[in-house]
């Protein structure tokens, strides 16, 4: 299970970072533009649910589902941000996920101090994807920055 998740984040990582090299490639008054960042905004969102929803499947899958009401909230939260960053304009959405993705590699950290300890995850998951995190950040927030 853990390599099919590596693997197909992996991949979608390799995507967001080809979508934003292009959104970035293209000339900032560019109706294209627009149109590469929104799809950059979508799969950012995407992605961010499906990061979120690993450790509500870790809880689930643990004997302290009862203490892993943490973990549930913030994945909702994670959610409902990724829903609604959407209806944004793509700029601003691209913002809105990078501080999203950047919260969410707090939530790692605090997974490696057990400041929230009921997943059944490996032992240097929440490391891996606290990195993660902060890469999809960045790559976010290059069409951003980078003005064509």
């Amino acid at each position: 299970m853990i390599l099919a998740i590596s693997a197909s984040s992996a991949f979608l990582a390799l995507s967001v970072t080809w979508l934003s090299l292009k959104a970035a490639s293209v000339e900032h008054s560019s109706p294209n533009r627009l149109i590469a960042e929104l799809r950059l905004a979508q799969l950012s969102s995407l992605l961010l649910v499906f990061v979120s929803g690993i450790y509500v499947g870790g809880t689930l899958l643990s004997s302290q589902v009862i203490t892993g009401g943490f973990e549930i909230a913030f994945a909702t939260g994670f959610f409902m941000t990724a829903c609604l960053a959407t209806t944004r304009e793509p700029s601003t959405a691209l913002k809105i996920l990078a501080a999203s993705w950047i919260a969410h590699s707090i939530l790692d950290i605090a997974h490696i101090k057990n400041f929230m300890n009921a997943t059944t995850l490996p032992p240097w998951y929440p490391f891996a994807c606290a990195l993660y995190d902060i890469y999809i950040a960045l790559v976010c927030l290059v069409p951003v920055v980078y003005k064509k």
